[in-house]
């Protein structure tokens, strides 16, 4: 993993990337001499852009959510713990620049990799700009946006629900596979199948892996409903 792959994954390309570099330097790499400088003032600004675009796709996306009903949702998304998962999608773990007192835990603490999220956008938004962002924020928050009610709450995920299923009917629980993965690399179409005792029950296709996987377990739904009409 380096920066190159990070920027794949983002769908960007940026001039200069020693500010996402930085974005990826912990203080505790500057303290012992191992980083020139760390990623605190890029978090800074990369928090308020985050909070900024994440309330624009709200805004547009839930035209019937009032102003409580937004600030849960955004709430709900700017979370430690849900930016640190979207940092573990995009293996930036493996990108930190860290001191001996942080290795190994910090390279999966939830702290770490939400600030490093945030500092990677404040970085993005100053080599690309508010756009690239956006765009960022559109691809990286889609699936978690599309799981969310106009009231905030969350929606139970076709994942959940098929597993709930299987294990009340026939105590068996869903299996899901790659099924293979085509296109250049920076817009790439995953393809995932669910099994079910193992048989092949739905594949599901999309731009992410939890996408695929998630397509693949709505029609598994559809088709197990089917079967038992």
């Amino acid at each position: 993993m380096n920066l190159d792959d990070l920027q794949t994954a983002l769908g960007i390309t940026l001039q200069d990337t020693e500010r996402l570099e930085l974005a990826m330097c912990h203080r505790s790499a500057a303290e012992e001499g191992l980083a020139s400088g760390y990623n605190e003032r890029l978090e800074y600004l990369g928090d308020a852009v985050l909070k900024t675009t994440i309330t624009a796709e709200i805004f547009q996306r839930f035209p019937s959510a009032d102003e409580g009903a937004m600030s849960r949702i955004r709430a709900q998304l700017i979370r430690n713990e849900f930016l640190a998962e979207l940092a573990r999608e995009l293996n930036l773990g493996a990108l930190l620049v860290l001191g001996k007192g942080e290795e190994p835990a910090g390279r999966d603490k939830d702290s770490l990799l939400a600030n490093a999220f945030e500092a990677m956008l404040g970085a993005v938004f100053l080599e690309a700009g508010f756009q690239a962002c956006q765009s960022i924020v559109a691809s990286r928050f889609e699936g978690a946006l599309d799981s969310i009610t106009d009231a905030g709450t969350f929606k139970k995920h076709p994942k959940s629900e098929l597993q709930e299923l299987c294990v009340k009917m026939w105590r068996l629980e869903p299996k899901y596979r790659e099924v293979e993965k085509f296109g250049p690399p920076h817009d790439l179409t995953f393809v995932w199948a669910v099994d079910l005792d193992g048989k092949e029950v739905a594949r599901g296709s999309g731009r992410k892996a939890k996408a695929a996987q998630t397509q693949a377990a709505e029609r598994a739904l559809v088709a197990l409903a089917q079967e038992n009409n």
